[in-house]
Parts: structure tokens; C-alpha cells; sequence
């Protein structure tokens, strides 16, 4: 239910999708469409620093785990062959030590090829990769 100014919080916490004041837990999400959400903005002042857009971790360890995570919620949402192609790179880049660059990169490259493919519900897997190579400094 919006507040008094017509807003609704959306959050996703613990593996609980909130939309106002209902939970859902993510594992029970089979499928969603698409639905594009414009905020509006409005900033008072002379100070103002924006939106931030970066929120994730940018530590690399966290980065990763937050990574591995994230795939392994798209892993169970895709096909078959998909699932072939996630677990492949998944042992290829392991705990993220010591992986070649270029493993690393065919391996990401790879899950988030997958993520592409399965739209709105691979948005997260291809953020978490953007925030992994940007903590890695590739």
C-alpha cells in the first residue's frame, strides 16, 4: 500500500522480496514479467550528491560470494543446457584465487551470457559480474 505520498517501498532482503508491507519469499517466485519503474527525484537544496548507483561491495571477496550467490538463485530458474553452462564456469573460476584472467573472463562472460538470455530474471546475475569486475580491476 503506497504511504500518503503515493510511494512504494520495494526491496529485496534475505531472500525476501518486499513490496510494501507483503513478503514474498524469492524461492517461490517461478516467474515475473518485466515492468519497468521510473523513480522520480526530487532534490531541495544547494548540496544535493545525487543518486548513488554503485551500492555493491567493492571488496573483491564480497564481491564474489555476493556473485556466486546470485547465480546460484538464476541456476535453479534456467534450463537444463543453461545449467550445464553455469556449473562448467562455476568450477572453473572456483573460489576466485588464483584463476587466470583470461578463465576468469570466459567464465563471466559465460554466466552472463546465460543471465542475458533469461531476461528480467538474470538483471541481478549480470550486475553482481559488472560489480565483481570492477572490484578485480579487469
Amino acid at each position: 500500500m503506497p504511504d500518503k505520498h503515493g510511494v512504494i517501498d520495494v526491496k529485496v532482503s534475505r531472500r525476501v522480496l518486499w513490496v510494501g508491507a507483503d513478503a514474498y519469499p524469492l524461492h517461490n517466485i517461478t516467474r515475473a514479467r518485466r515492468t519497468v519503474i521510473v523513480p522520480r527525484v526530487e532534490q531541495y537544496g544547494d548540496h544535493n550528491t545525487g543518486i548513488i548507483k554503485n551500492q555493491g561491495p567493492t571488496d573483491p571477496r564480497s564481491a564474489f560470494r555476493d556473485m556466486i550467490a546470485t547465480i546460484q538463485v538464476l541456476r535453479n530458474q534456467v534450463p537444463p543446457e543453461d545449467r550445464e553452462v553455469i556449473d562448467e564456469s562455476l568450477r572453473a573460476i572456483g573460489t576466485g584465487q588464483d584463476v587466470p584472467h583470461s578463465t576468469m573472463r570466459r567464465a563471466l562472460t559465460n554466466i552472463s551470457g546465460v543471465a542475458t538470455m533469461i531476461g528480467a530474471a538474470g538483471v541481478p546475475v549480470i550486475e553482481s559480474v559488472r560489480r565483481v569486475i570492477e572490484a578485480l580491476g579487469s
